[in-house]
């Protein structure tokens, strides 16, 4: 660019940045870059920036290898050339990298096998591809921290391994939200735009709901569902099953069979502030959803799972936040889990499986896992890897069955008052009743409002209040009654100098639609703590109107619940009888302050063989024999 007649930009990461090829892509559209970026990590990445005419920086994405040279390409997307080492036969390969258009992505995608690529769900795709007499699949990626515009790879190892296992014929459909799981991050791994992409969750999950009503009521309802979510998308695939089987959410009702979700992230690890919770449902919407009639079967993956309990059929652990790998390696016949009650594997194995072998797409309802519960639609079952020498790589234990009574129910505490907030000069705010409000978008004053860097207008209204250590949850009931152009309402949670978008919903989704109401979120963090409620009204245009209204706190179901005091006996002097010695271990000092009902789950760790570490027995008093 020539500095003389534009000025000048500079975009980059923290260390050597180079541009290899830069083109100017129409004589009114700006410039397209491409080169290498050195972040922090210290690790060289493949650049992609987009300017205006000015050099304004528009967007910029990494890639995973570095681009030599750039051309947009008829279909207004751009193809890159260059070298990889992310991938391929090894060192570096020739690269070719196609990046579709701009604009909005496609939504809902079709796996096609032959081929195993997508193909956007267009009204043609639809008559030629999707089969009403099949079962579906529907699957849902997570937070997108490479910054690449396309789905993940990993969706097509996924799609192809279940089409196998089903030759008979499954759709195998993909949400694709890539765009909105950026969040606003603008480099690889820039976890600051994890929670803007977490705010976003509860509306994708209505889009996606709305498009597989209209894909169900057109084409023929498809039974069994099967929704599937990682990280990020397995909250959605949470909130989402629940609105296809709500009456009241309108649109028809569709039946889910199972939800399995891979790795939830109940808190992420932040720079300085150290781990933060990711605002989610799961703990009251996965009991729902089993409660449901008939249920729905929800298996978790790995996930912070005891750091708040939500009560699935099956939790399994140990496989870390790719565990779809895990998932995706089990789906053939030969691969699937043998699942045992004793560690050392010499049991007869049991005729229940998990994953996806027991889905309910294509296997019979006693393919799932058993529940010895007076109470089956709350038990739980947690699934650990055994590591005993006797085991295979595919044995799996059954450790721990948990029932308790009413895990899916809520209790109402307060619906606070909403006229004692504030509003900025743009906020045409007021309150009708004193649990409503009422936001209308003024017109930016004379010289003043949106400009070049920041596009859209924006009122806030802002509710002090403190946080009873009884709320749990909270949620509140909003409309969209009028939206000269796209308009948001957002809810962010400011606690001093540190702000946590909750909430962020949309006009294009929900105007006209009448009065819509949240799913619930958490706010436990809070609890004790004086804290800002900010709605914002944001849109390019005024007059926007948006009303909130029954902002309500409830206490979960196991508030308050105490955890048990463990207490494993007096350190003993034991006699070696041989190799091993059969030791009586004591764990009756144990007890719950609550007097709920306990498991006691023994593991034995091998600190000179650590992949044989594990579950060693299970039980109050067991006998096992220990190689002292």
């Amino acid at each position: 660019m020539r500095e003389s007649c534009y000025g000048k930009q500079r975009s980059g990461g923290v260390g050597f940045d180079t541009s290899w090829s830069a083109r100017q892509i129409a004589v009114t559209s700006g410039y397209i870059l491409t080169g290498i970026t050195t972040l922090s990590d210290g690790i060289s990445h493949g650049y992609l920036l987009k300017t205006d005419l000015k050099g304004k920086l528009l967007w910029q994405k990494t890639l995973p290898g570095y681009g030599y040279d750039i051309q947009q390409t008829s279909d207004g997307g751009y193809v890159v050339g260059g070298t990889t080492d992310s991938f391929g036969n090894g060192s570096f390969d020739v690269y070719l990298l196609k990046l579709r258009p701009e604009g909005p992505p496609p939504r809902l995608n079709i796996y096609r096998p032959d081929t195993n690529q997508w193909l956007p769900l267009t009204d043609q795709i639809i008559d030629e591809r999707f089969t009403k007499t099949a079962p579906t699949v529907v699957l849902v990626h997570g937070w997108n921290s490479e910054l690449i515009d396309q789905l993940p790879t990993y969706l097509n190892d996924l799609a192809s391994g279940i089409t196998t296992r089903i030759p008979s014929g499954v759709n195998v459909l993909a949400w694709d939200w890539v765009e909105e799981a950026k969040g606003n991050a603008k480099l690889p791994f820039d976890l600051l735009g994890l929670r803007i992409a977490a705010s976003r969750v509860a509306d994708q999950a209505t889009k996606l709901t709305r498009e597989l009503q209209k894909l169900f009521t057109a084409a023929g309802t498809p039974q069994p569902i099967h929704l599937m979510g990682h990280s990020l998308g397995a909250f959605l695939v949470g909130i989402t099953s629940l609105q296809l089987q709500d009456p009241a959410f309108g649109g028809g009702t569709f039946p889910v069979g199972n939800v399995s979700l891979w790795d939830p992230p109940e808190r992420v690890p932040f720079p300085v502030i150290g781990w933060v919770r990711v605002p989610n449902g799961l703990a009251i919407n996965v009991p729902i959803l089993r409660s449901l009639s008939p249920p729905t079967t929800v298996d978790i993956y790995s996930g912070t799972f005891n750091d708040r309990c939500y009560f699935a059929n099956v939790w399994q652990a140990g496989h870390g936040h790719d565990t779809f790998t895990w998932y995706g390696n089990h789906i053939a016949v030969d691969a699937e889990p043998t699942l045992h009650t004793r560690p050392t594997c010499s049991d007869a194995h049991l005729a229940e499986t998990i994953g996806f072998g027991a889905s309910r797409t294509h296997a019979p309802a006693d393919r799932e896992l058993v529940f010895p519960c007076q109470t089956p639609e709350r038990g739980v079952t947690l699934v650990g890897t055994s590591h005993h020498q006797r085991c295979t790589t595919n044995d799996q234990l059954v450790f721990q069955q948990y029932c308790i009574e009413g895990a899916s129910t809520t209790t109402p505490v307060i619906t606070v008052r909403l006229d004692n907030g504030q509003g900025d000069p743009l906020c045409d705010c007021r309150t009708p009743t004193d649990l409503s409000l009422q936001m209308r978008l003024r017109a930016a004053p004379e010289g003043g409002g949106a400009d070049d860097d920041e596009p859209e207008l924006a009122a806030t209204y802002t509710l002090p209040l403190t946080v009873a250590p009884a709320w749990d949850f909270a949620k509140f009931s909003y409309q969209f009654t009028a939206s000269p152009e796209p308009s948001t309402l957002s809810l962010t949670i400011v606690d001093g100098d540190e702000s946590t978008p909750i909430l962020i919903a949309t006009s294009d989704t929900d105007l006209n639609t009448g009065e819509r109401t949240t799913t619930l979120f958490d706010v436990s963090q809070w609890q004790g703590q004086e804290v800002q409620l900010v709605f914002a009204l944001a849109s390019s245009a005024a007059d926007a109107i948006v009303e909130v209204s029954n902002v309500s706190f409830t206490a979960g179901p196991f508030h308050g619940n105490a955890p048990p005091v463990a207490n494993a006996g007096q350190s003993r002097a034991i006699a070696t009888i041989g190799d091993t010695t059969p030791v009586t271990l004591d764990a009756s000092g144990t007890l719950d302050p609550d007097g709920d009902p306990l498991t006691f789950v023994w593991t034995l760790p091998m600190p000179d063989d650590p992949a044989a570490s594990g579950i060693a027995e299970i039980g109050e008093t067991p006998t096992l024999d220990l190689p002292l």
